[in-house]
C-alpha cells in the first residue's frame, strides 16, 4: 500500500497580505453601497412625503411628480424648497402653469 503524505500549502506573506487587502476592500465597498442605498431610500421617502403634503395635487399630477423627481438633482432641489415655492416649482416643471 502506498501512503501519500499531504503537505499543507503555505501561502507566502505577500499572498496573505494581498488576500487580506482584497477582503478589506470588499467590506469597505459593501459598507459604501449600503450607505448609498440608505441615503437614496431616505431621499425617495422624503420626496413622497413632500409630494403628499402639497395641497390640491391630484393623482395624475402626483404620479407626474414622482416621475420627474426620479432625477436625483431635481429631487434634492424639490426637498430643499418649502411651502408654496415647492408647489410652484413642481407645477412649473410639470407645465401646469394654470394651477399656480
Amino acid at each position: 500500500s502506498s501512503s501519500r503524505s499531504f503537505r499543507k500549502t503555505k501561502k507566502s506573506t505577500g499572498e496573505g497580505m494581498a488576500e487580506a487587502i482584497h477582503l478589506m476592500e470588499s467590506a469597505v465597498n459593501n459598507i459604501a453601497n449600503e450607505k448609498e442605498e440608505n441615503r437614496n431610500s431616505s431621499l425617495e421617502k422624503n420626496v413622497v412625503v413632500a409630494l403628499e403634503e402639497i395641497p390640491e395635487l391630484d393623482d395624475f399630477m402626483f404620479m407626474q411628480g414622482l416621475e420627474l423627481l426620479e432625477d436625483e438633482k431635481k429631487a434634492k432641489i424639490f426637498i430643499a424648497l418649502s411651502g408654496d415655492r415647492r408647489r410652484h416649482w413642481l407645477l412649473s416643471k410639470l407645465n401646469f402653469s394654470d394651477y399656480y
